[in-house]
C-alpha cells in the first residue's frame, strides 16, 4: 500500500473510503477499536493493524511452537488429530515460521497413543520418508482396523458371558425334545432307536437319517 497524495483529488478520496471500508469489515471489533481515527486514511490504517501482528508475532511464534511440542492424541479422533496438527501448522506458516514436512510427521507419530507403535514404526522406516497426508491416511486406515477388531472382542465376550444364551444357528428344536428317549428307550412300534438319532448334527441342521425316523416317529 503506497503513501497518500499530498493533495489528494476527489477520485483518490473515492477510491480511498472504498478500500477503508474493505479493510474495517474484515478486521475483528477489537482491532477496529484500536486502529480507528477520525479522517484516517487507508493508509494509515492499514499500517497500524501491521504494527499490531508485527508485535505480537514473536509471542504468537512461541505459543504455537509450545502447543505443537505438546500436543498428544488423548481421546481425539484421527480426523481431529491430525486437523489440529495442521491448524498449528498453518498458523506458524502464517507468521512466517513454517515447520518442515517431515518434522510434522514425526511430530504426529510423537503424540499417538501406545497402540499405534506397531504403525509408528512401519512410518518412521519407509523410504521415502511419507508426507503428511499420507501418515494421515495411514492413521485411519489403522484406525478402522483397531475399531473393528475392538467391536469383534466384545462381541465374542458378550458371548462368553453368557453361556446359556440361544445360538442362533441352531433350529427351534432342541437336543432334549428328539433326545430319542420314549418309554423304556424303544419307541411303540419296536424299532429302537437311540439319542444320536434325534440330536442335531454339528452343523445346525438335518441329515437324511434324521428325517427318515422323524417321519417313523410321526407316523406310529
Amino acid at each position: 500500500m503506497t503513501l497518500p497524495p499530498s493533495s489528494p483529488d476527489d477520485e483518490w478520496q473515492q477510491i480511498d473510503s472504498i478500500v477503508l471500508s474493505w479493510i474495517f469489515a474484515t478486521i475483528s471489533e477489537d482491532i477496529f477499536q484500536i486502529t480507528y481515527k477520525p479522517n484516517a486514511t487507508a493508509y494509515n490504517v492499514w499500517q497500524s493493524i501491521n504494527q499490531i501482528f508485527h508485535d505480537n508475532k514473536e509471542s504468537r511464534i512461541l505459543q504455537l511452537e509450545e502447543e505443537f511440542s505438546s500436543i498428544i492424541m488423548s481421546n481425539k479422533t484421527v480426523t481431529q488429530y491430525c486437523k489440529h496438527i495442521k491448524n498449528i501448522a498453518d498458523g506458524l506458516a502464517e507468521v512466517n515460521n513454517p515447520i518442515p514436512e517431515k518434522s510434522l510427521v514425526l511430530q504426529t507419530l510423537r503424540g499417538l497413543p501406545n497402540e499405534y507403535q506397531s504403525l509408528i514404526n512401519v512410518i518412521t522406516h519407509l523410504e521415502p520418508f511419507p508426507s503428511f497426508s499420507k501418515t494421515r491416511f495411514m492413521l485411519l486406515l489403522e484406525e478402522m482396523r483397531m475399531t473393528k477388531t475392538k467391536s469383534t472382542t466384545s462381541h465374542t465376550a458378550l458371548m462368553a458371558t453368557n453361556p446359556n444364551s440361544p445360538n442362533p444357528s441352531y433350529s427351534s428344536y432342541g437336543n432334549d425334545a428328539y433326545s430319542g428317549r420314549g418309554r423304556s428307550g424303544r419307541s411303540r412300534g419296536g424299532c429302537g432307536w437311540g439319542r444320536s438319532r434325534w440330536q442335531h448334527n454339528h452343523h445346525g441342521s438335518w441329515n437324511a437319517h434324521d428325517t427318515f425316523f422323524f417321519s417313523i416317529h410321526k407316523f406310529i
